[in-house]
């Protein structure tokens, strides 16, 4: 049964049974598998590869928002330490971190 042609319709289309379209489905997957079955190493491979290139923007994603996270924790301030000899007298370092607060640009 076929309707008649539309204009511009290049080939006529054609009714078919429900059933006939489940088994040209059925018929394409079985087909599919026999191909993919024939060829399992090098089917592996590409899923491996398909998996690799997925999950790698994804892996670098994450390493990135960690380090940026990681970056915006860390205050960034430049500090120095001053270690003195041991018996040094006490007023010495006192007197350091006092003439040392007393500067421009110093916080603590």
């Amino acid at each position: 049964m076929t309707r008649p042609p539309k204009p511009g319709d290049i080939w006529p289309a054609e009714r078919r049974p429900w059933t006939a379209l489940w088994r040209d489905h059925a018929r394409v997957a079985a087909d599919s598998l026999r191909f993919v079955a024939r060829r399992l190493p090098s089917t592996l491979l590409v899923w491996l590869l398909i998996g690799i290139a997925l999950a790698l923007p994804a892996a670098l994603y994450l390493i990135h928002a960690n380090l940026s996270r990681l970056g915006d924790d860390w205050l960034g301030q430049a500090g120095f330490s001053v270690y003195f000899r041991v018996g040094a007298p006490a007023e010495r370092p006192a007197a350091l971190a006092a003439g040392l607060s007393g500067r421009d640009g110093v916080a603590n």
